[in-house]
């Protein structure tokens, strides 16, 4: 399958791959800054000439070496779903193999507290006296950290925490069901709180 297209078809395919996406509800913004990426490679390579589609999908997934094969899959997958999208257009189009890039097993082993750990942690987080996080939030946090299997950047997501963080900095709280921005003094007593919230919780992990 001789597929040939130039940077500027996929820019022209990739702005409506995103829309697409986006129009589904999807964010998609890290696949953005990925394709393009993709079109940036294949601008740089062949100008404005017509590229062979399987060769630039190729290249660009070994353009640098020493990366995780989770992190290369990752980027990859993102252009093969642009590949399958442009054959809306063209059922004839080029869609790489996953062999392209894959995805090997991960090696990491995640550490499981035991029950008493966990108890441990939380007797020793109702003592910890902090300027932005109290004992008392930071108790609360690992509770719901261990009940529901949040990760803890997740938890700035979560309008209690950032109420939380709001009160601790001495920014007052209005509650309000409009989609309205945060103020820069938010943002930060989140940032500040939450970054507290990190050293905290590895202060806790390391000398548990």
């Amino acid at each position: 399958m001789n597929t040939r297209v130039t940077a500027q078809t996929l820019a022209a395919d990739a702005a409506e791959f995103l829309r697409f996406k986006r129009a589904l509800g999807m964010g998609y913004r890290r696949a953005e800054f990925v394709l393009n990426s993709f079109v940036r490679f294949v601008r740089e390579h062949w100008r404005e000439q017509p590229a062979p589609l399987d060769e630039a999908v190729t290249r660009w997934a070994a353009r640098l070496g020493g990366r995780k094969a989770i992190t290369v899959g990752n980027e990859f997958g993102v252009v093969r779903q642009l590949c399958l999208f442009r054959r809306r257009r063209d059922p004839a189009s080029f869609v790489p193999e996953h062999a392209v890039a894959p995805v090997k097993e991960s090696v990491f082993l995640p550490y499981i507290f035991t029950r008493q750990e966990v108890m441990n942690l939380l007797e020793a987080a109702a003592k910890h006296k902090g300027r932005f996080i109290w004992g008392v939030m930071l108790h609360a946090l690992i509770l719901v950290l261990y009940c529901t299997g949040m990760r803890l950047g997740e938890t700035h997501a979560v309008s209690g925490f950032k109420r939380m963080a709001y009160l601790a900095a001495g920014i007052p709280w209005i509650a309000s069901t409009a989609n309205i921005a945060e103020s820069p003094a938010q943002r930060n007593a989140t940032n500040v709180a939450g970054a507290s919230t990190a050293r905290a919780v590895w202060s806790l992990s390391v000398n548990r």
